[in-house]
């Protein structure tokens, strides 16, 4: 982590460097983008270590209670990650035609992450057997006790980049923009919480086809908060490198403040090196996002 930090901090003051020599020449300019990913879902979470030891005894089944199949009990999102990245262009701004390379930085400090893991076990035992007098088919009403247990890891996420790209005129209203972003995430502000709901209900089902349905009319549920230990501090970073493939529009090619103001799309390839406490997890996503920039002149 201090390593990656090392790195960044010295490249952004190579390019702090490098812009100052060009504003000498009077030929940078800065464009100020807002940048909001759509995609939320994340392959990652802690290991199942980690989570037992934050919150203790979470898959302990009760007596005469058997646990549920955990699959899809799991999942892990964050919301779509927004970013300012603020670019520095340089060369001839009056040929449209002209390939200007760009300094590209960016920062990210509104994004939360969640990262959940979930329990759930049951018992059921016949309550009633019934007997339809018209058709003979038999109906077996169950009682059935569920507890359920949810536990979440949920934080901040700070992002700080750096990048190149590069923008092509296609005309005066539309161009497109291409490069790489290194990107480097940390979790802040983190908290886990923990809560288990119990419930009965019953169920009903009998001998013959398509005929089975839960009775909640008679559903009654309890919650409680469980507890959770700070013995193990949970804490997630991202390390990831963005191939950024935009294609922007002007809202004017007039001479007037819409002038500068460019709406755009991106389809940002991702490779991305997670570390969450022990675990190590690379992953690949393709998020699709929208951008708004304002061109300052």
């Amino acid at each position: 982590m201090y390593r990656i930090n090392a790195l960044l901090i010295g490249a952004l003051l190579s390019a702090s460097q490098l812009i100052a020599q060009e504003n000498t020449t009077g030929a940078s300019r800065f464009e100020l983008g807002i940048y909001h990913n759509m995609s939320s879902e994340l392959p990652i979470n802690f290991s199942s270590a980690v989570w037992n030891n934050t919150v203790p005894n979470f898959n302990q089944v009760e007596t005469g209670y058997t646990a549920l199949n955990q699959s899809g009990y799991q999942w892990n999102y964050s919301n779509p990650f927004t970013y300012l990245r603020g670019t520095f262009g340089f060369g001839n701004a009056t040929n449209d035609a002209w390939v200007k390379p760009k300094l590209a930085f960016t920062f990210g400090g509104f994004n939360t992450i969640n990262l959940s893991d979930n329990f759930s076990q049951e018992k059921r035992f016949v309550f009633d057997t019934l007997t339809s007098s018209q058709t003979g088919n038999q109906y077996f009403i169950d009682s059935v006790y569920q507890i359920n247990r949810h536990r979440n890891f949920e934080a901040k996420m700070i992002s700080f980049g750096i990048g190149a790209h590069v923008e092509k005129a296609i005309t005066k209203r539309f161009s497109a923009e291409f490069g790489f972003d290194a990107i480097y995430s940390f979790s802040m502000n983190s908290r886990v919480n923990a809560y288990e709901f119990k419930s009965a209900y019953t169920s009903q089902s009998s001998n013959s086809m398509f005929s089975y349905y839960d009775n909640y009319n008679s559903y009654y549920g309890q919650g409680k908060n469980i507890a959770v230990s700070d013995a193990e501090k949970m804490s997630v970073s991202i390390f990831t490198l963005q191939l950024p493939i935009e294609f922007n529009m002007v809202l004017s090619t007039k001479a007037n403040f819409f002038n500068q103001v460019k709406l755009g799309v991106t389809y940002n390839p991702t490779f991305s090196f997670a570390t969450l406490n022990e675990v190590k997890r690379n992953y690949f996503s393709a998020p699709v996002g929208v951008t708004m920039k304002y061109h300052f002149k």
